[in-house]
This record gives C-alpha cells, structure tokens and sequence, in this order.
C-alpha cells in the first residue's frame, strides 16, 4: 500500500496550507509547501524512486504515524502526510481508510493490464499530468468482479447503501 499510495507523490508538492504567525504588532499569513517530491527522490532514501517497488518497505513494517515523530528524518517511511508542526493530524484516519478502500477493491476484482486487439499486453504508461495536484495520466486496465457471488455482494451493499444512505 504504501509504494502505491505514496511514493509517486500524487502531490506534486505534497499539501499546502496557511500557518499563522505573529510577527511584532502584524499577522502574516504564510503559505506552507513542503517539496515532497525533492524529499522522496531523496537518493540517500531511496533508490530508483520512480520505480514501482513495494519491497522498498519490507523494513518498515509500521504505519505513516509511528515513523512521524522519528528523530532521523532518514528513519520516516515517507513524508506524504507532512512534518513537524506541520504534520496532518488525521494521518491515523487517512490509512485506515485507503486501506479499508484498497482491501475492499482487491477482495471484489481482479485488476489487470489491457490486451490489445492484437493479443499483446498493453503497458501502462507512468506519465504523471503535470501541475500543482499531479495524478496519472489516463491508462487502460481491466478490472473485473472475482467471482459472481462477490459480484452479487457488492451490488446488494451498493442498493443498500443508495436506499439507506450513511448514517452517522
């Protein structure tokens, strides 16, 4: 989860947001940006960091948030939720929920590289869209149910959910 989720830094420049100083009798907003991208292409963190490599993090078996307060700022996973001050304080709800997200989409589909008409595997580019909030450009991918009974599952949930709605 976290090559997927954190590595590219989807973010070209990681989070922004206004930190309130005092300076003598004035308030200065100042605009907060730190370079996650420069951080996590890092060459004494990581190596060949635009690679796909989950195995980068077989030696950090802990969440975001358990690295966060590491004294060696070359002891910390990834910096894609901040740091110091500036941490994001929802980092624990922000995991649970891509991994209760990722977990529910690989338990209901596989998920699998396009075959073109001409029976070869089409590659999916790692283009990235350039700009302040980077994502992946549009790629081809086949993703289909596991099996019909996950199939019917995840229809009725998604009946039940339009007809009850989210109840807190």
């Amino acid at each position: 989860m976290k090559g997927t989720s954190f590595l590219k830094d989807r973010l070209q420049f990681s989070t922004g947001g206004k930190h309130e100083e005092q300076c003598y009798a004035y308030s200065l907003s100042i605009p907060y940006l730190m370079q996650a991208r420069a951080i996590h292409r890092d060459p004494r963190i990581w190596n060949n960091p635009d690679d796909f490599d989950p195995s980068r993090y077989l030696n950090k078996p802990l969440a975001a948030a358990d690295y966060i307060n590491a004294s060696d700022p070359y002891e910390r996973d990834h910096f894609t939720y901040g740091a110091g001050r500036r941490v994001c304080p929802g980092v624990h709800v922000a995991e649970r929920s891509l991994y209760i997200n990722i977990s529910r989409v690989l338990w209901g589909f596989n998920i699998s590289k396009k075959v073109g008409p001409d029976g070869k595997v089409i590659e999916p580019t790692q283009a990235m869209v350039r700009g302040f909030m980077s994502v992946p450009e549009m790629f081809e991918c086949d993703i289909k149910p596991r099996s019909e009974g996950r199939a019917q599952i995840m229809k009725e949930e998604f009946e039940k959910a339009e007809r009850e709605g989210i109840k807190y």
